[in-house]
């Protein structure tokens, strides 16, 4: 383990495939009274009414990190078509579930959307709640690629990220702290050693959370990178998508992470 956090370092601990820790962000998501997985309820709404309104009826939906389907459920009682793919076992078996207990057609595969897809051609992808900002990169360029590939001719892709003001709610730090029953990294008494890391370079917040139990340690690094207009504009001319439109208004207020989020509506070229 790096004593230093670099830029865009990896851990090879993954929160979403984290036995313990999938089970608490799966409850998480399927907590829309906050934004602390997945965005409330009313943001969630905002967001499916400004989709329909700005794609054709009856569209082919590929829902990159689906989570546990609160999106796509939603798009297809609007009558679209939708598959969902996620990293996260715990979240398509609850999609499943759902799906088929709401009566809903929709296909759900577990996979990471930074493999190569073999799900069908699409009329849109989408993928909600700034995951493009916690890639690397070299990753972006592969999601990008991944979309792309997997997207008709003119498709649109639909997605979110923070913008600079992200920085209003983070700061730089390294704290400790002690956990003495079951928290959210794990179901032992544990230490958490906490750090949050600003790199200028790039504009991105990296966070790194140790976890030490008695005879185990664990690590978990994620990252938000933000954007302008113009930053995230030139990322997706340099893979083959042109912006259409910058919606700045969807997300509500809330008190787990920045609401200054603007979502991209971008059509392959």
């Amino acid at each position: 383990m790096e004593n230093n956090l670099s830029l865009y370092q990896r851990s090879k601990d993954f929160l979403w495939t984290d036995k313990h820790i999938a089970k608490q962000m799966l409850k998480l998501h399927l907590d829309t009274t906050n934004d602390a997985a997945s965005r409330n309820e009313k943001t969630i709404n905002s967001t499916i009414n400004w989709i329909n309104g700005t794609i054709p009826e009856k569209s082919l939906i590929l829902d990159l990190g689906c989570g546990p389907g609160l999106y796509s459920e939603k798009l297809a009682l609007n009558k679209h078509i939708v598959t969902g793919i996620d990293i996260s076992k715990n979240s398509i078996k609850y999609a499943k579930k759902s799906a088929s207990k709401n009566n809903l057609k929709i296909q759900y595969h577990h996979q990471s959307y930074l493999q190569e897809l073999s799900c069908g051609i699409f009329d849109i992808a989408m993928c909600i709640y700034c995951d493009f900002g916690a890639l690397t990169n070299d990753e972006q360029v592969l999601f990008l690629t991944n979309v792309s590939n997997n997207l008709c001719d003119n498709g649109i892709l639909i997605f979110d990220v923070f913008s600079n003001n992200l920085s209003n709610t983070k700061k730089e730090e390294k704290k400790w702290d002690y956990c003495n029953s079951s928290g959210f990294f794990s179901k032992k008494p544990h230490y958490i050693l906490y750090e949050c890391k600003y790199f200028n370079d790039a504009n991105a917040w990296g966070t790194r959370n140790v976890i030490l139990e008695k005879n185990k340690i664990k690590e978990f690094i994620t990252w938000d990178t933000m954007y302008t207009k113009e930053s995230i504009t030139q990322v997706l001319n340099e893979n083959g998508f042109k912006v259409e439109e910058v919606k700045t208004d969807l997300v509500h207020k809330n008190e787990f992470t920045s609401d200054d989020v603007f979502f991209i509506k971008a059509r392959k070229t």
